[in-house]
Formats: structure tokens, C-alpha cells, sequence
């Protein structure tokens, strides 16, 4: 199960354990009065193998138990995924690390010294000189509120007047970045016509006369963001696809 909510994912998660634990505790008893059950008619030596062998079934392995203990919840990579870890609930983030991490050439570079964040497949970074600033910082992930806080306040009063930010960002990440037709472009994104054009019923969420003023704002958003060295949700999806 996928979220977007970390506080619902933890709360499913929970939820999910303690059923587990629950049905853990009965399959125990139950294995446990079948193995008495068939060792009264034989020795007690094999009647205490069956238990034995009805318990070894049922308990986790101590290292995995003591790993999980420790706070290694889940691999950092979808490929270190074990039986341990099903049924499994995590953050549409999370899912995006995950994903990330098992690919050859991943989006984001390790996260260890001082590169850590980097986009390793960015051709903007390439071409920046080095020790500029592009080359040099962490990149971030521009959430709405990182969106709302740094991006929107750049943009052109004339475009933003009687905008809602959030309506523009959803449009942005979901729609111009995030629509299905996109998988056609190579550049992973909507192009001018294609958006104005676009029927209401393909996950716009605008009307068609707001779409120009709108991609207006993106163009200005991508050259924002790529000066900034910072990447969306949409462009980590768009490299995990291409």
C-alpha cells in the first residue's frame, strides 16, 4: 500500500503489525496442540522434535527480529526487499527511493558525503561550471511549500494576480509533468499546444482559458528550478519511466 501521508502510512503500518502479531500468537497455539496431539501416540524425544519444529516454523529468524528491533525497517533499495518486509506500506516517497536506489544510473546519488542529493544523470549539472553554485549545493525537492515559499514569490505579479499557487502546483506535477499523454515527449512534459488543447477530461484541472497564464508559470518554474539545481516529484517519476 502507497500513501502520500507519512502519519497514515505509520498508522497502517501499525494497524497491519498488531493483526499480524494477533494471528502470530493462534497459528502458535494451534501448531503447538497439534505437535502435543501427534506426539502422545509416539516417544517423548519425537514429540518434543515436533514441537520444536512447529516453533522454528513460526518464529522470524533472531538476526532479522533484531534488525527490524534496531530500527532497519525497510532496505534502501526495493532489491534488499525480503519476506519480512510483506505486506508492505510506504510513502509514495519512500517508494520513489526505493525504485531509485535499484537503478543503475539513479536519480539521486548516494546519500554519503559531501555530494550527497545529487541528480547523477542531469545534463544541467554537467554543463554548470564547476564550483558554481549548481555544482556545489545539495539539491532539494520542491514540495508546495518549498513551491509556495521561494518559487512563487519570483514569479510575475501579472501571472500570479487572482492565481491559487496550489492549483497551479497541482497542475504543474500532476498535469503538464504527470498526465499520461507526456509519455509520448521525450522531454517529459506537456508541450505548449498539448496542454492548452487538452481535454478537460484528462486530468486538467483548469479550465481551458487559465491553461496559457498557467504554462506561462511552468516555463518560469522549470528556469527557476533548474538555476536553483532543485527537482520535483514529477522529475524523479519521469526518470524511474525514461
Amino acid at each position: 500500500m502507497v500513501t502520500l501521508s507519512s502519519k497514515l502510512c505509520s498508522a497502517i503500518r501499525d494497524k497491519v503489525q498488531r493483526q499480524m502479531a494477533s494471528l502470530d500468537k493462534v497459528s502458535t497455539a494451534a501448531a503447538e496442540a497439534a505437535a502435543e496431539a501427534a506426539g502422545a501416540a509416539g516417544n517423548a524425544g519425537e514429540q518434543e522434535q515436533q514441537q520444536q519444529d512447529a516453533r522454528n516454523w513460526l518464529v522470524d529468524d533472531p538476526e532479522e527480529v533484531q534488525e527490524q528491533q534496531a530500527g532497519g525497517d525497510l532496505p534502501p533499495s526495493m532489491l534488499g526487499l525480503k519476506q519480512r518486509h510483506f505486506p508492505l506500506c510506504l510513502t509514495l516517497t519512500a517508494l520513489i527511493d526505493m525504485l531509485d536506489s535499484a537503478l543503475q544510473v539513479p536519480f539521486l546519488a548516494p546519500s554519503t558525503g559531501p555530494k550527497a542529493g545529487w541528480h547523477s544523470g542531469s545534463d544541467d549539472d554537467e554543463d554548470a561550471p564547476a564550483g558554481s553554485a549548481r555544482r556545489c549545493r545539495r539539491r532539494q525537492e520542491v514540495t508546495f511549500d518549498r513551491f509556495l515559499a521561494i518559487y512563487w514569490r519570483q514569479m510575475n505579479r501579472s501571472l500570479t494576480k487572482g492565481m491559487d499557487p496550489a492549483l497551479v502546483f497541482t497542475e504543474i506535477v500532476s498535469c503538464i509533468k504527470g498526465s499520461p499523454q507526456m509519455l509520448d515527449s521525450p522531454r517529459g512534459r506537456l508541450d505548449r499546444d498539448a496542454y492548452e488543447h487538452l481535454p478537460a477530461q484528462k486530468r486538467s484541472l483548469v479550465e481551458e482559458h487559465q491553461r496559457p497564464t498557467i504554462y506561462q508559470l511552468f516555463e518560469l518554474y522549470e528556469k527557476l528550478k533548474v538555476q536553483a539545481g532543485d527537482y520535483d516529484v514529477a522529475d524523479r517519476t519521469w526518470h524511474l519511466y525514461w
